[in-house]
């Protein structure tokens, strides 16, 4: 094996610790988002019952409720990971840096900022269907007299 031969195989073996080390952050920030879209849901659905019920008393049935409860999950993941990749994009898009003796450069490319919002809607998804069956469920009775 030549240096070179061993210079490209060290080099391939960190950039895959490093690809693992950095899905393995986004997992875990995945899933603090998720918890953040269930409180946030969680208090929009307790915030609006009198609106729901109402809605509920004037026709509309559980399923169009949490379909909007989810729409509202999913605009607000939506918008989030839009400021997020525009941030990625203004601050590190075409960056050159270095790492352990490898110098990359950072792209921020159309496929990544898709994929974020494709983390994004999915994890409106989960975090907003509990709330959103908690509210197609809630009696109009109990949630008119709620203040």
């Amino acid at each position: 094996m030549t240096l070179h031969d061993w210079n490209v195989k060290r080099s391939a073996d960190f950039t895959q610790f490093f690809r693992t080390i950095v899905y393995g952050v986004g997992v875990l920030l995945a899933i603090g988002a998720l918890f953040g879209c269930f409180n946030t849901m969680y208090s929009a659905v307790a915030a609006r019952s009198r609106e729901i019920a109402t809605l509920r008393a004037l026709g509309y049935g559980g399923f169009p409720v949490a379909v909007s409860v989810i729409l509202e999950a999913a605009a607000l993941s939506l918008a989030g990971a839009g400021l997020g990749a525009a941030f990625a994009w203004s601050r590190y898009d075409g960056v050159i840096d270095g790492f352990g003796g490898d110098v990359f450069r950072m792209m921020v490319s159309p496929a990544m900022i898709g994929m974020a919002a494709l983390w994004a809607i999915a994890v409106a998804f989960l975090g907003g269907i509990l709330p959103s069956i908690q509210a197609a469920r809630r009696p109009v009775s109990d949630a008119l007299r709620a203040t």
